[in-house]
C-alpha cells in the first residue's frame, strides 16, 4: 500500500506531462495513415517511447526538500524506488494502450492496414514482446538513475532519455516498415514479455537494495 502511495506521488508530480500520452497516439495514427508502408507495430513501439520517458520523470524532479520530506513518511527504506517502478510500469501501461487504440482507429480508417497479419506473416506477437523490451528498457534506465543519482540536471536529463532512444530506434530497424517486419506467433511473443516483466521486478529488487544500502 505504501508503495502505491509513493507511486500516486509520482503521478501527482508528473501530471502535468500526462499530455504526451494523447499526443504521441495522434502522431502514431497521423503516421499510420500517411504511409502504407508503416506498420502497425510501429505505432505501438512509438507511443511505448513517450512511456520510457515519462517513466523517469519522478527522478528529476524530487528536490532535496521533497527527498527529506519523503524520508520522513512512514514508510519502509527503498519503497519510494519501488513506488517510482510501479510508477513506470503503469505509464508504460497507459502508453501501450494509447497505441493500441492508435492503430485500431487507423485500421477503421484504413481496413486493409494489416494488425495480426501481414500477408502469410504472423506479427500478433510482436504487441507483447514490444510491451516488455520497452519495460525492460524502464527498468534499465530507473536502476541507473537510482544507482547515479547525478547532480548535473544537464546529465541526468541525458540519461533520462537515452534508453527511450535507444529503444525507438531498435524498433524502428525491426519494425519500422511493413516490408522489414517479422514473422513473430503470439506464443514467443508472451514469451518474450514474461521474460522482460520478470527482469523488471529484478531490476526494481536492485534498485531497492542500492536505495537501502545509500540510506535513502
Amino acid at each position: 500500500m505504501r508503495v502505491l502511495k509513493f507511486a500516486y506521488v509520482d503521478y501527482v508530480k508528473t501530471s502535468r506531462f500526462n499530455y504526451l500520452l494523447l499526443m504521441f497516439p495522434l502522431i502514431a495514427l497521423a503516421m499510420l495513415l500517411a504511409s502504407e508502408s508503416t506498420s502497425a507495430p510501429f505505432g505501438v513501439a512509438y507511443c511505448l517511447f513517450a512511456g520510457i520517458v515519462l517513466a523517469a520523470f519522478p527522478y528529476n524532479m524530487t528536490s532535496e526538500s521533497e527527498r527529506g520530506f519523503l524520508q520522513m513518511l512512514p514508510a519502509k527504506p527503498g519503497e519510494a524506488v519501488l513506488g517510482h517502478y510501479l510508477f513506470g510500469l503503469l505509464m508504460i501501461l497507459a502508453a501501450f494502450l494509447s497505441g493500441v487504440a492508435a492503430i485500431l482507429i487507423a485500421r477503421l480508417i484504413s481496413p486493409d492496414m494489416g494488425l495480426l497479419r501481414i500477408g502469410e506473416r504472423d506479427i500478433s506477437g510482436a504487441y507483447p514482446a514490444l510491451l516488455g523490451a520497452s519495460l525492460l528498457f524502464a527498468g534499465v534506465q530507473d536502476l541507473l538513475l537510482t544507482a547515479l543519482r547525478l547532480e548535473n540536471a544537464h546529465l541526468a536529463q541525458l540519461l533520462r532519455i537515452v534508453p527511450a532512444f535507444v529503444f525507438f530506434f531498435s524498433v524502428n530497424a525491426g519494425v519500422g516498415s511493413v516490408k522489414e517486419m517479422p514473422d513473430l506467433t503470439i506464443g514467443p511473443g508472451l514469451a518474450v514479455l514474461g521474460i522482460c516483466l520478470a527482469l523488471y521486478v529484478l531490476l526494481a529488487v536492485i534498485s531497492r537494495a542500492v536505495s537501502v544500502r545509500r540510506g535513502d
